[in-house]
């Protein structure tokens, strides 16, 4: 289990953006660029501030896994007819050129 606010890291997994609904529950989009499967989404519970990561999905590309993800919290919000309260997207710095 891990506190939110900060990004929280998961099995080397970098959590980069995270929905939580009204009910505790939420869906996070991790990156690990060391592993086989460099991105994954989980679903989490957060309850007594300390967030338990489970049912991971791992993709091959950050497309596939921003998709899951979005579909992942779609579905779950409709499911339990729950609202999001509260969204976190971290935004990592690039090479371009401005």
């Amino acid at each position: 289990m891990n506190k939110p606010g900060d990004m929280d890291k998961i099995h080397g997994y970098a959590i980069q953006k995270t929905v939580l609904f009204e009910n505790g529950a939420g869906v996070a989009l991790g990156e690990n660029p060391n592993a086989p499967n460099p991105y994954v989404t989980w679903r989490f519970q957060q309850e007594n501030g300390t967030r338990d990561y489970f049912w991971g999905h791992y993709h091959n590309t950050r497309e596939a896994a921003e998709a899951d993800f979005t579909d992942r919290a779609a579905n779950y919000k409709q499911l339990y007819q729950v609202r999001a309260v509260s969204y976190t997207h971290l935004t990592l710095p690039t090479n371009r050129e401005v």
